[in-house]
């Protein structure tokens, strides 16, 4: 059975991400778990609840995941809750990232769900945002969801190329697993310049994608602008975009210099919608 995680902090944010995943748990018929990390010492968030406990034995753990299951049945409602395949999973003792990772490693979920920004501003500032530091270690696709963002439906998701052989692969890999049935995968190329070159490539990735995606909708389109970011959040907000997908590249890219290393972690702090990031590996 796939199975999807949903890592929380009690934040409004995280609220958002759970929402977002319980009702793309059912889309994609998969198990939802939900996780904490309880990281001691620790920063509070404001809306965190502030546990009495010394060592994190076992009463410690049943007591702070009666705060989680509060906090999912908060989210989302006790019904659905009860209804829902839902397992509830507490993480202690390392970092949010390492624990996340660490646990990631043993189930190999499908993906990871977390708020696009969860972090108090001071761990934020100390540590870098959790968020950002998934999309670039780990080994499994990071779904961000902003703020405030409601799963309606999965009509329209676009994937942004570098026109790379490792893009064919991952497209593949999720239109056979991260999207339903009737949604239109739209993939886009942004260029500063279209050359004769880049045109003979453009032709190459389109012809191959012709030959590997027979089971789903798709679109493929090339976008030219000074600004990729730009160009591509005028594309998302034209569109009605559900989803952007991208892939996370290696600082030593061969084509660094056309498609920017932080081109992904920027795009989710720009983006106003799910973005779902492609690890490299």
């Amino acid at each position: 059975m796939k199975t999807i995680i949903c890592a929380v902090d009690y934040s409004t944010y995280s609220a958002t991400a759970l929402q977002y995943a319980y009702s793309y748990s059912k889309l994609l018929d998969a198990k939802l778990i939900v996780i904490n990390v309880f990281e001691y010492p620790t920063v509070w968030n404001s809306d965190v609840p502030k546990p009495n406990f010394g060592e994190f034995n076992q009463t410690a753990s049943e007591e702070y995941k009666a705060f989680l299951r509060n906090f999912c049945i908060k989210t989302l409602g006790k019904q659905a809750y009860e209804e829902a395949t839902i397992e509830l999973v507490t993480l202690h003792d390392l970092t949010v990232k390492e624990s996340i990772l660490n646990y990631a490693e043993k189930i190999n979920p499908l993906l990871i769900i977390t708020g696009a920004r969860g972090m108090h501003k001071m761990k934020e500032f100390v540590l870098g945002s959790t968020t950002n530091d998934l999309i670039a270690e780990a080994r499994q696709p990071i779904l961000a969801i902003p703020k405030h963002h409601s799963f309606f439906a999965l009509n329209n998701a676009v994937y942004a190329t570098a026109l790379e052989l490792q893009d064919i692969e991952a497209i593949k890999r999720i239109s056979e697993r991260c999207i339903g049935d009737k949604t239109t995968l739209h993939i886009v190329h942004i260029t500063t310049k279209l050359t004769e070159e880049l045109s003979n490539k453009i032709e190459t990735f389109k012809n191959k994608l012709q030959e590997e995606l027979t089971a789903c909708k798709w679109t493929f389109t090339i976008l030219k602008g000074k600004s990729r970011a730009e160009e591509l959040q005028k594309y998302l907000n034209m569109n009605e975009t559900d989803m952007l997908i991208m892939r996370e590249r290696s600082a030593f890219s061969a084509i660094r210099e056309l498609w920017e290393e932080d081109f992904v972690r920027t795009m989710e702090r720009k983006a106003m919608l799910p973005l779902l990031s492609i690890p490299t590996n």
